[in-house]
C-alpha cells in the first residue's frame, strides 16, 4: 500500500475501484468512487458497517452537491446560507436524494443523502481532480474510535487499502455534525 501526497495517484486509485484513506476536517476518512458498486460493497465489508446507515459524500461546490440531489445548486446554496446562523464550522447536510444518480449503498434505504461541502484543502483538491463527489466514512471499524492522525489508522484497515493520501486533518475535535437541511433537525452532534 502506497503513502503519498500525490492527488493524481489517489484519483487513479479511486477511479480504478480502490479504497483510500485521507484526512478530513476532524478525522481520517475512507473513500472510494461513489458510483462503483464493488468498491462500495468492499468498503462496507471492510469497516463492518451496517449498510442501512448509508455513507457521506464530500463535494467542493454547490453544483456538485446538486448533482446528487433533486434540489438545484442555487436553492441548496440559499438553504445552507440561511441555516448557517444556526450552526458553526463544517456540517454534513441531509438533502433530498436523486435516486437516478445514487447507489443504494450511499443511501442506506433513506430518501436523503448525506453531503458535506468540505473545507479540507486536500479533500477539495482530490474532488476537483475526480470531478465527482467522494465517499467519506470515518477510517475505523464500525463502533471504533476514528483516527485523528495517520499514525492512528488501524492496520486491520490499512492492509486492505490501495493508498493513503497523506496530510493532516483540520483539527476539528470530532466528526462533523449532521443536520437535515429542510427541517434543521440535528441528527448527529
Amino acid at each position: 500500500m502506497l503513502i503519498t501526497k500525490d492527488v493524481q495517484l489517489a484519483k487513479a486509485a479511486i477511479l480504478s475501484g480502490g479504497i483510500i484513506a485521507y484526512p478530513t476536517e476532524g478525522v481520517w476518512g475512507l473513500g472510494c468512487d461513489f458510483t462503483n458498486l464493488d468498491a462500495l460493497e468492499r468498503l462496507i465489508k471492510l469497516k463492518r458497517r451496517d449498510p442501512s446507515k448509508g455513507l457521506i459524500l464530500l463535494v467542493n461546490s454547490f453544483s456538485l452537491m446538486a448533482s446528487v440531489s433533486t434540489i438545484s445548486a442555487r436553492k441548496l446554496s440559499a438553504l445552507i446560507h440561511a441555516r448557517s446562523g444556526e450552526v458553526t464550522g463544517p456540517v454534513t447536510w441531509l438533502i433530498p436524494a436523486n435516486f437516478d444518480k445514487l447507489n443504494p449503498f450511499i443511501l442506506g434505504g433513506h430518501n436523503l443523502v448525506a453531503v458535506r461541502l468540505t473545507t479540507h484543502p486536500l479533500a477539495r483538491r482530490l474532488i476537483k481532480a475526480l470531478k465527482r463527489p467522494l465517499v467519506s466514512t470515518s477510517a475505523n471499524l464500525a463502533g471504533g474510535e476514528p483516527a485523528l492522525t495517520r499514525d492512528q489508522l488501524d492496520p486491520m484497515l490499512t492492509k486492505h487499502l490501495e493508498l493513503i493520501l497523506d496530510g493532516k486533518t483540520n483539527n476539528l475535535a470530532k466528526p462533523t455534525p449532521i443536520f437535515n437541511l429542510l427541517t434543521g433537525e440535528q441528527v448527529r452532534a
